[in-house]
């Protein structure tokens, strides 16, 4: 059958601090999302098709530490979308989702953090979000009713936006 729709969900976590970052590091984090929209944007040129859905993150409206790479990349994202929004026919969207608790780069990167004995703190503060995370059904009702949206980028959390961000302030300072 023929494409209609494309969601380009690619992703590659980040974890250093700037500081400690090489343009290497952070192109290999950066590159799954941006080259990877080029590269789909080829092969399925966005006025041909019904839809385009980009997968980004909350954190390119609230970083994380050591997320500095991730962060830009996901900002791309949704910089990308609200431009197609003014020059295409084809609706575009970039949804800025919040941890989920079941799968996903979330879940992952925490049994990671496990394996790897990381610090009790940073295994505590990814347990905490993996609670108020979004469930998988949470996740796909959420997406079936974005599509019927027009804003081109959306942030999706379980939490007020104000208590997010309240939440990652408090994990800086600590």
């Amino acid at each position: 059958g023929e494409v209609r729709g494309v969601i380009h969900a690619a992703g590659v976590t980040d974890g250093a601090l700037v500081q400690r970052r090489s343009i290497a590091a952070c192109l290999a984090v950066m590159r799954p999302k941006i080259q990877g929209l080029y590269v789909l944007q080829r092969l399925f040129p966005v006025g041909e098709l019904d839809f385009f859905v980009n997968c980004s993150s909350i954190g390119s409206v609230i970083p994380s530490v050591g997320q500095i790479a991730y962060c830009a990349a996901n900002i791309f994202l949704d910089r990308w979308a609200a431009d197609q929004a003014l020059v295409s026919s084809a609706p575009c969207w970039s949804i800025g989702w919040d941890i989920w608790t079941e799968s996903g780069m979330g879940r992952r990167s925490y049994q990671e953090l496990k394996a790897a004995g990381a610090v009790p703190e940073l295994v505590r503060a990814k347990e905490i979000a993996l609670r108020n995370g979004i469930t998988d059904r949470e996740g796909a009702e959420t997406f079936v009713r974005l599509l019927a949206q027009s804003a081109p980028h959306v942030v999706v959390s379980t939490q007020p936006l104000e208590d997010a961000v309240a939440r990652r302030a408090r994990s800086i300072a600590d």
